[in-house]
C-alpha cells in the first residue's frame, strides 16, 4: 500500500481528468477508468510526478490495451461467426 502527499494526489487527479477527457468519457466504462487509475498509481509509486509524462505513459499503455482488446474481440467474432 502506498501513501501519497496531497500535492501528488492533486497531480494524479488532474492527470486522470486529462486522460479521461483525451479518451472521451463516454467511451470509458467503470472498469476502464479503474485501469487508468491503477496505471497512474503504479507510475506514481515508481516515483513519476511529471503530469505530462504520466499522461503520455497512461495514454500509450491505453492504446496498446485497446488494440489488444480489439484484436481479442475480432478473434472472438471470427470464431463465433
Amino acid at each position: 500500500m502506498y501513501a501519497f502527499e496531497p500535492d501528488t494526489l492533486r497531480i494524479l487527479r488532474t492527470v486522470m481528468d486529462d486522460v479521461v477527457a483525451a479518451i472521451r468519457p463516454e467511451n470509458l466504462d467503470q472498469e476502464q477508468r479503474l485501469l487508468i487509475a491503477r496505471r497512474l498509481l503504479t507510475l506514481a509509486a515508481g516515483g513519476e510526478r511529471h503530469p505530462g509524462r504520466l499522461k503520455e505513459e497512461v495514454l500509450m499503455q491505453g492504446t496498446a490495451t485497446r488494440a489488444a482488446i480489439a484484436e481479442k474481440h475480432r478473434t472472438t467474432v471470427l470464431h463465433e461467426g
